[in-house]
């Protein structure tokens, strides 16, 4: 009976072992998905925060464009309010307004508004054009980020199947 008891033992002791060896290599699998579920997420709220200011740089474009052809349209009624007010000085002095030095006057404002008119164009596609590289460079962060994340899920696989390969081969190798 002694004998029978040492190979029942034996027999529970290699079963133990056996089991526990299967239960390594579940966790192993489920560390190995957990591991890259947890890097999927870190990157997909980076991915996200480059995707989010990507749009507000978008965004910027198209405001600041929409504001500049405002600001140059206030500088050319700005011309034609102070044309109007020229003109009605001349003629109240009896000048004629559409000739000589009235006329150049006239001229000569219109003018400087078209030139301011003019300069706050160039300055807003200066401005589109910096909100549009801004755009630019957060969607290759973005798609950066993409590549990383895939990059960084493999390299997770990688390792844990090798783990579980290795786990898998010492277990067939005690059994």
């Amino acid at each position: 009976m002694c004998g029978f008891n040492n190979d029942i033992s034996t027999g529970s002791t290699s079963s133990n072992n056996q089991s526990m060896q299967t239960t390594g290599m579940a966790l192993t699998g489920l560390g190995t998905l957990y591991g890259m579920n947890s890097i999927g997420n870190s990157y997909d709220s980076q991915i996200a925060t480059a995707k989010a200011n990507a749009q507000i740089a978008a965004q910027q474009v198209y405001q600041t464009g929409v504001a500049g052809a405002a600001t140059a349209n206030q500088q050319r009624e700005r011309g034609a309010q102070i044309i109007g007010t020229q003109r009605a000085g001349y003629g109240a002095s009896g000048i004629d307004t559409n000739s000589g030095t009235a006329l150049n006057v006239q001229a000569s404002t219109a003018g400087t508004a078209e030139q301011n008119a003019q300069t706050v164009l160039y300055n807003t596609m200066i401005n589109q054009w910096s909100s549009r590289q801004s755009q630019l460079q957060y969607e290759q962060q973005a798609s950066n980020l993409e590549s990383a994340k895939q990059d960084a899920q493999s390299s997770a696989l990688i390792t844990g199947l090798t783990k579980l390969a290795s786990q898998y081969y010492s277990f067939g190798a005690t059994m």
